[in-house]
């Protein structure tokens, strides 16, 4: 399983398998494509599949034996999690340039597996990969039976699948990072439902009326949203006051206490990763710096869910 994979760098990083699975796997895989219940029509413009959620119908065995090689495969630290789909695009269909990055709570490596016997080039269903959305065609990877493409999400991995003239079937199984969780999400969205910006500490306001004055939009309010962490993680106005202050600029960090360091980092990473994507890199800086932080009381569910490898 995934023994002989190659390496890509361009357009981004990917790997490409030719001898994916045993031929009983693959026979299992292919019956999932025998039922015609539960298959959603994604007929909606640039994404045009059939699709069905077949996660419950794939062996524990498989998906942890999965895991352990993807992990080695992307470098990354993965969870026991895998959701996987069977996608199934019928004459016609295809899927337009798009690039899949993991958004909060998102899945952050994906392996696609092709169960299509005797494909020849006449038929289409290519998966092609650009250097930018409207950049060129760097690598095209045909969807011969037992091929497979593995790669971690990022903003730039610009792909799309050309048009398909007999049915193409393929099954896709997505992984999650233990710091970008579908936990992480519904914690993180606990934490800003009810977001006010009023609600903030009065002798805020001057910062931000300044701030405002020469920041972007997006930069201010993610600022006010680094504030408004804080103080749901009960800390007192001035440690929130320099948390927005640390964010546009203003304020030096390193002035600051290790307990007020911690909770601003952690309020940044949150903010960015609720207003942006889960970065990896940042991520990876965010773990070095908090590896030798004590675990103060307000910050150990926050340290739990971004730095599960510290706590």
């Amino acid at each position: 399983m995934l023994d002989t994979i190659i390496h890509h760098h361009r357009p981004f990083p990917f790997f490409h398998c030719t001898d994916t699975f045993s031929n009983e796997v693959c026979e299992h895989l292919r019956t999932l494509f025998g039922s015609e219940e539960q298959w959603q029509d994604r007929n909606e413009g640039f994404y045009q599949c059939f699709l069905r959620d077949v996660s419950n119908e794939i062996p524990h065995s498989l998906k942890s034996s999965l895991v352990r090689k993807m992990s080695v495969a992307t470098g990354l630290p993965l969870t026991d999690q895998v959701h996987i789909t069977a996608q199934r695009m019928e004459c016609g269909q295809s899927v337009g340039i798009h690039s899949d990055q993991p958004l909060l709570g998102y899945e952050i490596a994906r392996l696609v597996v092709q169960l299509n016997k005797d494909w020849t080039s006449s038929k289409g269903g290519n998966l092609e990969l650009l250097e930018a959305r409207e950049g060129s065609v760097i690598q095209i990877i045909e969807p011969h039976h037992n091929h497979s493409f593995g790669f971690v999400l990022h903003p730039t991995s610009y792909h799309r699948v050309s048009k398909v003239y007999e049915s193409r079937w393929s099954v896709v199984f997505n992984f999650w990072h233990p710091a970008n969780t579908p936990d992480f999400a519904s914690v993180v969205d606990q934490w800003t439902l009810s977001f006010n910006s009023s609600l903030l500490p009065k002798n805020l306001d001057e910062q931000i009326i300044q701030a405002e004055g020469y920041l972007s939009e997006e930069v201010t309010f993610t600022a006010l949203l680094v504030a408004w962490l804080l103080q749901v993680w009960e800390y007192k106005d001035k440690t929130i006051i320099n948390g927005y202050a640390v964010f546009v600029g203003t304020k030096d960090i390193s002035s600051l206490s290790l307990e007020d360091t911690a909770a601003i980092r952690l309020s940044i990473w949150v903010a960015s990763v609720h207003q942006e994507h889960f970065s990896i890199e940042k991520w990876k800086a965010l773990q070095e710096l908090m590896v030798e932080v004590p675990i103060f009381p307000r910050l150990r569910e926050v340290m739990h869910h971004c730095c599960p490898n510290v706590i």
